[in-house]
């Protein structure tokens, strides 16, 4: 995210004078971008936040997920395996 831009993008928008509650500042990346703006985190401190927080978002992901499928079928572990279930998951539902 820092390498694509993520922290001249937060600086540009808290420059703008959009509020650091606004729903889409409040976004992974962004929230943790913001403070360290702010001065209140630094830089490392933002980088492993986003790492840490991304991980909860995706084991809460997963956990839903995995509810939603039929019972006995698992999420393969490779990125394709389960880019496949998901699509046929999400086919289903159409």
């Amino acid at each position: 995210m820092y390498e694509g831009g993520l922290a001249g993008e937060a600086r540009a928008l808290s420059e703008k004078g959009y509020a650091p509650d606004l729903k889409p500042l409040m976004s992974i990346g962004c929230r943790e971008t913001v403070l360290c703006l702010r001065g209140e985190t630094t830089l490392e401190e933002a980088r492993e936040a986003v790492c840490l927080n991304t991980r909860r978002l995706a084991k809460r992901r997963r956990t839903w997920f995995r509810g939603q499928l039929p019972e006995g079928r698992a999420i393969p572990p490779d990125a394709d395996a389960a880019y496949r279930v998901a699509s046929a998951f999400l086919n289903g539902l159409g």
